[in-house]
């Protein structure tokens, strides 16, 4: 295949990378000598006997023809042009397309069957678009539901689901779910999730159990379940099981890296409008379901907790994170200059060690458990306080075997398996050498001691530096 950056993807022009001898020589067919390498393969016209050799075409940028296989219908051949040149590429590399997800957890304020109702997009229209409380009565709201089904807007069940609860607990759960803000940005997201984790850590989750029989919270913590005191050298670590979560994950673009032009690689965006919404944007998505274990240093209830993170290795991190502009060009950081922040890069190799050591006993594989990795910074001081998340998720079903949290009554051995071999590397010394900088995603980070699977890590394995834990842990 041929890819620019982009994110534009074609057939090679086979016949146009041989420089013919003859004028408008176009074959309908090549021929193909050797095999193996591809510096061991010619192509060679059948017409006027030129050839080029596959290794230098491989190396060489071509014109792009513009064509977006995934925007065409049917046996549309759309090539619009491009004035980005092409590069070569195997049909299976997977730098063909890199997606960028988004995933969000569901951890509702006002977590009820009713809430998830009203919450449906047709539903949330109406209710979203009117006053703190936008109808007389529930006999109104419900003759405009019903006008969404005549429309074929909304299904009849649902209508009939509402319709079973009181009129004061219908518009109770409206005015709370106009009360409600949405997140602007990511990092404003991931605080969000942040500060619901350490709230369901404190008092547990959900505030009330539900009413009704077959509901079900998207998230739940029992509270006397949680660990306030798990010990290693002088951190004190609260560990709290997650025995149900919901997971949402949605691709809304992708990129193309043909011969590794990381810097200039665009995004793609994946949303396409149906002809029944015009207007709205939809992409593709999934729900999952599972367990997981949230971790943090409880810094309310214990500020000198805190991580003092000023050691031989910290500098570097800082200066990227106080000048993220000078760095960002060099990865696929997605402008997030909090990556950079050593808090940050302190949780995230943590949670990739607990992933490894996990893996040993929760009947998992390391690839099978995910990470999230939370920060709340204040921008003036740097200061910062953050969490961990690792949870496994699946689709269809309404839970997992339980074979994290089962973990948590003795996690002071996961922690001794995760961080007892923190200062030693199989590849030292040349991994404990290596120090981050402009043109380096980690600091002493290999595949033997920090990296996991992509399928684990939310950051693309980037960020990482073991010897800025072991400054953390001591």
């Amino acid at each position: 295949m041929r890819a620019c950056p982009a994110g534009h993807l074609d057939d090679v022009d086979w016949a146009g990378i041989i420089n013919h001898s003859q004028e408008n020589c176009r074959p309908s067919y090549l021929l193909w000598h050797g095999s193996g390498a591809l510096k061991s393969i010619t192509i060679e016209c059948p017409v006027c006997k030129s050839k080029i050799n596959l290794g230098v075409a491989y190396s060489r940028y071509w014109p792009c023809s513009g064509r977006f296989p995934e925007k065409e219908a049917g046996s549309d051949r759309f090539r619009p042009g491009c004035t980005e040149d092409s590069r070569i590429i195997q049909r299976g590399a997977s730098n063909l397309r890199i997606p960028e997800i988004v995933s969000s957890l569901v951890i509702p304020q006002c977590d009820t069957n009713l809430h998830r109702l009203l919450q449906i997009s047709a539903i949330y229209t109406v209710v979203v678009g009117s006053e703190t409380r936008p109808f007389a009565s529930k006999h109104q709201f419900m003759k405009t539901l019903e006008s969404l089904v005549a429309r074929k807007q909304l299904e009849k069940e649902t209508v009939r689901q509402i319709d079973s609860y009181p009129e004061e607990e219908i518009f109770r759960a409206i005015e709370q779910i106009i009360g409600l803000e949405i997140p602007k940005t990511a990092y404003d997201l991931r605080r969000d999730e942040f500060n619901a984790l350490l709230q369901a850590a404190a008092y547990g989750h959900p505030p009330e159990l539900p009413k009704r029989p077959g509901e079900v919270p998207n998230f739940e913590v029992q509270a006397n379940e949680v660990r306030s005191n798990v010990f290693w050298n002088n951190l004190r670590f609260r560990v709290t099981p997650i025995s149900r979560l919901r997971v949402l994950m949605v691709q809304h673009a992708y990129r193309r890296i043909p011969a590794g032009q990381v810097t200039q690689a665009k995004l793609v965006s994946t949303a396409f409008e149906l002809p029944s919404a015009p207007g709205r944007k939809w992409y593709i998505g999934s729900e999952l379901s599972g367990e997981g274990i949230f971790l943090d240093l409880n810094l309310k209830a214990a500020y000198q907790n805190n991580l003092l993170l000023s050691g031989n290795v910290a500098p570097s991190w800082w200066q990227a994170w106080r000048n993220p502009d000078e760095y960002m060009g060099h990865g696929l950081v997605s402008g997030d200059k909090h990556q950079f922040h050593p808090v940050f890069v302190w949780w995230h190799t943590l949670s990739h060690r607990l992933i490894n050591a996990l893996s040993v006993d929760s009947g998992y594989s390391s690839a099978a458990i995910r990470e999230r990795i939370f920060l709340d910074v204040d921008e003036k001081t740097g200061e910062a306080n953050g969490g961990l998340l690792l949870y496994t998720a699946q689709p269809g079903g309404d839970g997992t075997l339980g074979g994290l949290i089962a973990l948590v009554p003795e996690f002071e051995r996961v922690l001794e398996r995760a961080l007892r071999t923190l200062d030693t590397c199989s590849n030292d010394p040349l991994c404990g050498e290596e120090k981050f900088g402009k043109d380096r995603y980690n600091g002493a980070a290999c595949y033997a001691c920090s990296l996991v699977s992509e399928t684990s890590c939310e950051h693309r394995n980037m960020s990482l530096d073991r010897k800025l834990l072991l400054e953390g842990m001591q």
